[in-house]
């Protein structure tokens, strides 16, 4: 497996192990994400939208 592969691998075995799974906030590189758009500001951050890259949501779909 590579770097990536075993990350992905570890970070699907720490949410499933959560008590709470469902609930988790996970970091997206920016390099990740297309057509990201600005949506609002609040407190000391600011709010983007974006899609996740096609090559990137198949590495989370083989986690399933």
């Amino acid at each position: 497996m590579s770097n990536i592969q075993n990350e992905l691998v570890f970070a699907a075995e720490c949410q499933i192990k959560s008590l709470a799974p469902n609930k988790i906030v996970e970091w997206i590189p920016y390099s990740n994400l297309q057509n990201i758009n600005y949506l609002t500001k609040g407190g000391c951050s600011e709010i983007y939208t974006g899609i996740l890259n096609k090559n990137n949501w198949k590495a989370m779909e083989l986690l399933k």
